[in-house]
């Protein structure tokens, strides 16, 4: 997929593009974990994260 831009609004909230959106099957309410790393943000799902955190302890 190529880059896409995005903003934050004055309340600071981030648009994730409907593109991204659909292709990860995102929707409203969903939770995220935010990481800076080196100057970057990272977004992961909480979904994803938790998964990732159990399989550490199979």
């Amino acid at each position: 997929m190529k880059a896409l831009h995005s903003s934050i609004d004055k309340n600071g909230r981030l648009l994730i593009p409907h593109q991204i959106r659909n292709t990860m099957k995102l929707k409203a309410g969903d939770s995220f974990i935010i990481n800076k790393v080196n100057n970057e943000l990272h977004l992961v799902t909480l979904h994803k994260a938790v998964k990732e955190a159990q399989a550490l302890f199979k």
